[in-house]
């Protein structure tokens, strides 16, 4: 009885600890040629990466030179009417407000 406990308990933390490998990363490439703003991050020209989890309300920045972070920004997912037909970052003067996927019905608002 007790070895099959040690096996139940050990496969529940394995699944338990898979779960993270599960979410998806979302991610869109973004050329940057003059200084933008992003939540209250400030990018300057370069390229970079916007890279978010499924249902996490985080986004990251980096930089795809050395691929650092360079900024993490608090993000609110909305749902879309539609599909996306492609990624797109969307702008209003120079500051980034919503970041849609390709193929998806969700999408991330810059808080």
């Amino acid at each position: 009885m007790r070895i099959r406990t040690k096996s139940y308990l050990a496969a529940i933390v394995m699944f338990g600890l898979s779960l993270p490998l599960w979410a998806r990363t979302n991610s869109v490439p973004l050329q940057v040629d003059h200084t933008l703003t992003i939540g209250n991050e400030q990018l300057t020209p370069g390229q970079y990466s916007l890279k978010a989890n499924d249902g996490d309300n985080q986004l990251r920045i980096v930089r795809n030179g050395d691929g650092k972070t360079v900024a993490t920004v608090p993000v609110e997912w909305i749902e879309l009417a539609q599909k996306a037909r492609q990624s797109e970052v969307l702008m209003r003067e120079d500051r980034i407000v919503q970041i849609e996927f390709d193929g998806k019905t969700k999408a991330i608002e810059i808080r």
